[in-house]
């Protein structure tokens, strides 16, 4: 049972092994983009290098094709258009040094981050929703290490299985002592030590009544005893959610890599709005993904803890399908309203530029 003795630590590791997670994606931003990690300045960057030079390729393709179409427009004695030249001397001029680029999708992506940082400060409930969000964690793991200590007296009969019971009801108050001295006195501790000082009178004033099978008549043996199957799920869900937290992370750093290829093909000579806008969009709408996931979450997650709820697998549930649900339909919708207000935009000024020039 000692074991479970060590859960506090688990937790703690959990939180750093977060941390750790964190301090890889940006460090893994820095290689993908060649930003070095004592300041600015390209010091690798062997993809990003790549696709900028594949964007080059694009952006002198492009010009060629501009040259040409000048040339004859010259000597045909139509061209008067040398504002034209601005934008794709613009665009050249930033693919020539992906240095610029690369630290301005950097700081856009910290920009992000920042944003989400101090979303997750913000107080609900008198709790911030970074806290609540670890109290929730701490809520389920709490519940999985309770209920492996009582069910491992499942195996025991009589007055073994009485000692077994009052030696797990110890290490369980034990273990959220151990929680208090990390979250302090929340509500949902102070409710689980009285349910466990409960189930302890009720095995000295009537043993049966947790006996063979463990819990049988006593309801609130159920709120601190989770079924067996129920930790197996809690495990699957945490998963899902970490894996759907990586898959924005790759998602915003996929975004990045390819700002080269949209600037460079922004100066084509195509029709439509240009793909820079689209590139931008991209990279807001995988961000209000992001800010819209650690809001929902953490609302949840403060409205758990301050519930008093004892269900310890709605959260992951929650947080593992619902909230990417949700969080995806938001940013989907913002990234669209933000394409169509962008090309809007872009419309209405070259329509009233035209009405000027003519």
């Amino acid at each position: 049972m000692q074991f479970y003795l060590a859960n506090v630590a688990l937790y703690n590791r959990g939180v750093q092994a977060a941390q750790d997670t964190a301090r890889a994606w940006d460090e893994q931003w820095q290689d993908a983009l060649g930003i070095s990690q004592g300041g600015s300045g390209i010091s690798g960057g062997i993809l990003y290098g790549a696709i900028s030079e594949v964007g080059v390729l694009i952006a002198v393709g492009a010009l060629l094709f501009m040259v040409v179409k000048i040339i004859k427009e010259w000597n045909d004695g139509n061209y008067s258009g040398w504002d034209e030249l601005i934008w794709p001397l613009l665009v050249a001029t930033v693919l020539a040094n992906p240095q610029m680029l690369a630290e301005f999708t950097f700081d856009l992506r910290n920009a992000i981050n920042q944003v989400n940082s101090q979303v997750l400060q913000i107080n609900a409930l008198g709790l911030e929703l970074q806290d609540a969000f670890r109290q929730a964690q701490g809520l389920g793991n709490v519940q999985a290490s309770i209920s492996g200590l009582v069910r491992q007296c499942e195996t025991t009969i009589g007055q073994a299985q009485i000692e077994c019971l009052n030696e797990a009801f110890n290490q369980s108050e034990q273990l959220l002592q151990n929680y208090q001295g990390v979250f302090g006195d929340a509500g949902w501790i102070a409710q689980r030590l009285s349910d466990l000082g409960e189930l302890r009178d009720a095995i000295a004033q009537n043993p049966l009544s947790l006996l063979a099978p463990v819990g049988l008549g006593n309801p609130v043996f159920w709120s601190v005893v989770s079924p067996s199957w129920e930790a197996v799920v809690y495990g699957i869900l945490w998963g899902w959610q970490s894996a759907f937290q990586n898959g924005v992370e790759v998602s915003l750093l996929l975004t990045g890599l390819v700002g080269p290829l949209a600037l460079a093909g922004s100066i084509l000579p195509f029709g439509g709005a240009k793909p820079i806008f689209g590139w931008l969009t991209g990279f807001f709408s995988v961000g209000l993904l992001k800010l819209s996931y650690n809001i929902i979450a953490g609302l949840d997650a403060s409205n758990l803890v301050n519930s008093g709820v004892t269900d310890s697998i709605s959260f992951p549930l929650f947080i593992a399908i619902i909230a990417p649900a949700l969080s995806s339909a938001i940013a989907f919708g913002g990234g669209l309203a933000v394409w169509q207000a962008a090309t809007g935009a872009i419309r209405s000024g070259a329509e009233a530029i035209a009405k000027i020039a003519l």
